[in-house]
């Protein structure tokens, strides 16, 4: 890899899922009174696609129809490395797309940070639509919307009581949308949870540049605030909200972590 892509052979990849989740998708009806369209990102869709089942279920018990619209990558990674044209053609294709599912009545929703950042502010940025404004208005990351639910009123809150206790990394992403606060306050609704964040700054991934033979040292030790910190930490579980930062912090110290909306789903 590092001879032909320049990838580390250093960091541990993670493995394609037997299935993606929207494969698995297909095999699903969902039901429910309220209309939501799931945005899922590639880490998920390939990765990761538990997390993208817990969406699911937590929306449902939240009495939502989920819909997948068709929708490709969301451009992020090709705008980091610079190449605005092939981004460019990721964005126009999502905003046609989920465009005729706004109009349709569907909130857009999104478990992964930088999909919901890009949806939000890059797609703007970039093509100048306002298309992509109306796209963007309608466009939650998934706790901003849960949060939204419940000071509504209308979040289902019948969960498990089970005390445990989280350490929580918030993803740089999550902050750039000024939504650091919003795991720790989502997860502290569900009865006997701790959560206490890890204020040490960044895990040092940032998107891919950690998975580059050139930069992973320099990666780690941009992390070693985050995985000392943990090392010091009393917690049951840790949790980060980005696929990238969980790659990261597994990396750095040899502990599972999982993303919280999957511990929402288990207390359902």
């Amino acid at each position: 890899m590092e001879r032909t892509v320049g990838l580390t052979s250093e960091k541990n990849f993670p493995e394609f899922s037997n299935q993606t989740f929207k494969d698995w998708f297909k095999t699903k009806k969902s039901r429910g009174k309220k209309k939501i369209a799931y945005f899922v990102g590639c880490s998920t869709n390939y990765y990761n696609p538990d997390v993208g089942k817990s969406v699911l279920e937590v929306l449902e018990k939240n009495n939502h129809e989920v819909i997948l619209p068709d929708q490709t990558c969301c451009g992020v990674a090709r705008l980091n490395y610079g190449d605005l044209d092939l981004a460019r053609k990721n964005m126009e294709y999502n905003i046609n797309s989920l465009l005729e599912v706004v109009k349709q009545g569907y909130e857009i929703v999104t478990s992964c940070p930088s999909c919901s950042l890009s949806l939000k502010e890059e797609y703007i940025d970039i093509t100048d639509r306002q298309e992509a404004r109306l796209i963007a208005e309608n466009t939650y990351n998934i706790n901003e919307y849960l949060l939204k639910l419940h000071d509504a009123g209308q979040l289902n809150l019948e969960l498990n009581d089970e005390q445990k206790k989280y350490a929580h990394h918030t993803p740089c992403h999550l902050k750039a949308q000024m939504l650091g606060n919003s795991t720790k306050k989502l997860l502290e609704l569900l009865p006997g949870v701790k959560v206490e964040e890890v204020d040490a700054g960044c895990c040092g991934s940032a998107g891919t540049f950690g998975f580059k033979d050139e930069n992973y040292e320099l990666s780690m030790k941009i992390g070693e605030n985050v995985f000392n910190e943990l090392k010091n930490m009393s917690f049951d579980q840790v949790l980060t909200d980005c696929d990238a930062c969980r790659m990261q912090l597994a990396e750095g110290t040899g502990k599972q972590i999982i993303h919280p909306i999957q511990v929402i789903a288990n207390r359902y």
